[in-house]
């Protein structure tokens, strides 16, 4: 379950957040999902998620 809601809040983020000219980092990406989602992720976990 974690799986499924980790990829939907990071397409959330993505969407509300980055374009063309504001990007996130990985790190950024990873410390949204934990404070303000509570889901940890490992740095790879969410690098193959949005690849």
């Amino acid at each position: 379950m974690e799986t499924k809601s980790r990829i939907l809040y990071l397409q959330k983020i993505l969407l509300e957040r980055t374009d063309e000219e504001n990007p996130l980092s990985t790190t950024q990406l990873i410390n949204i999902l934990n404070d303000e989602y509570g889901i940890s992720a490992h740095r790879t976990t969410v690098t193959k998620d949005i690849g």
